[in-house]
């Protein structure tokens, strides 16, 4: 697919590709929010940055595979497969979430020498994409309170 600009498609909050996918552009996201459908796996060989007033969601059929260059990376991710990380020197920032629902899960490769006190790999929460994009992904119609005894 190559720049991660391509991922959706303006004015389109939903995106569908056949097959596998490589994203191997650094540029920043900056389109509207939106969710993006592979059918195969998911490569990732550069950072993706997406502007923190919107959103990507990538929902992987297969695996979800990081290289070892990449430093950081934005969004939301949901693998069908696992979320590999390849081996690297530097640590890597998720910013936002990753899910694998394989067996396998994760496969955190990167080893820091110090790993004990330093994570090789972080992952920092942003509900953000999942906000930006509750039209298209729905809300909860239960609610919970709680109860006095």
């Amino acid at each position: 697919v190559g720049p991660i600009a391509y991922a959706a498609v303006r004015n389109n909050q939903i995106q569908i590709y056949h097959g596998d996918v490589t994203f191997f552009d650094s540029r920043e996201y900056l389109d509207p929010p939106a969710i993006v459908f592979i059918d195969g796996n998911q490569k990732i060989d550069k950072r993706v940055k997406i502007k923190k007033t919107t959103a990507l969601v990538f929902v992987v059929k297969g695996d979800i595979l990081v290289s070892s260059n990449v430093k950081k990376l934005d969004g939301f991710y949901i693998a069908n497969g696992i979320f590999k990380v390849d081996g690297g020197a530097e640590k890597l920032v998720i910013n936002g979430a990753a899910m694998a629902f394989s067996v396998d899960g994760f496969s955190l490769g990167r080893d820091l020498p110090s790993n004990l006190s330093k994570p090789a790999e972080k992952f920092v929460y942003q509900p953000r994409y999942l906000w930006l994009l509750k039209d298209v992904l729905g809300e909860s119609t239960k609610s919970f309170q709680e109860l006095t005894p």
